[in-house]
């Protein structure tokens, strides 16, 4: 079976997680965005990058996954951790981003210790500037500060806690040194 692109994937599994017989109807969600156009003119250039998933080892991780490596196993110093970008199929969008702390330090550590698990959702933003913004405006608790991310050429990420305890990676489309 083949995807043309993952609008299909995700109708395919949405219809797996429907018990048999069960309809989908599409709620009218043009009601939910009246009065919110001001809220989310800060969100113009903001697209889902990937999701994360903590991982104890990458490679025994995806010996017995369906998801391929999408790129090389790279270690960040910053985050003390082994990461991969994933796919279902070549240029499935979002990928998936396999994180594998590498000892105590990493902050993925204490997430490691409680299994196999979803782990953050990553924004792309066009700016440092407009992630924090962002976090300012919707009152985030940032819990880093601006670090060069080894998997994405040096781009630099922020991460920061929503008012719902998740966890939100923030990749800036700025370039290390003004590239």
């Amino acid at each position: 079976m083949s995807w043309e692109d993952s609008s299909q994937l995700v109708s395919y599994v949405s219809a797996l997680a429907r018990p048999r017989g069960a309809t989908y109807k599409e709620p009218p969600c043009e009601q939910a965005w009246i009065g919110m156009e001001s809220s989310t003119e800060a969100l113009d250039g903001v697209t889902v990058h990937h999701v994360a998933v903590v991982v104890p080892r990458i490679e025994d991780y995806l010996e017995k996954s369906m998801w391929r490596e999408a790129g090389a196993i790279v270690h960040d110093p910053h985050q003390h951790a082994r990461l991969c970008l994933v796919r279902l199929v070549p240029g499935m969008s979002p990928p998936i981003e396999l994180v594998e702390p590498v000892g105590e330090e990493s902050p993925t550590w204490s997430a490691l210790q409680r299994g196999t698990t979803w782990h953050h959702i990553c924004l792309r933003v066009t700016s440092q500037r407009h992630a924090d913004e962002l976090i300012r405006q919707h009152r985030f608790l940032a819990v880093t500060g601006w670090k060069p991310a080894v998997l994405f050429d040096g781009r630099p990420v922020r991460f920061a806690y929503t008012r719902n305890r998740e966890l939100i990676e923030f990749l800036s489309e700025d370039r290390p040194g003004g590239q």
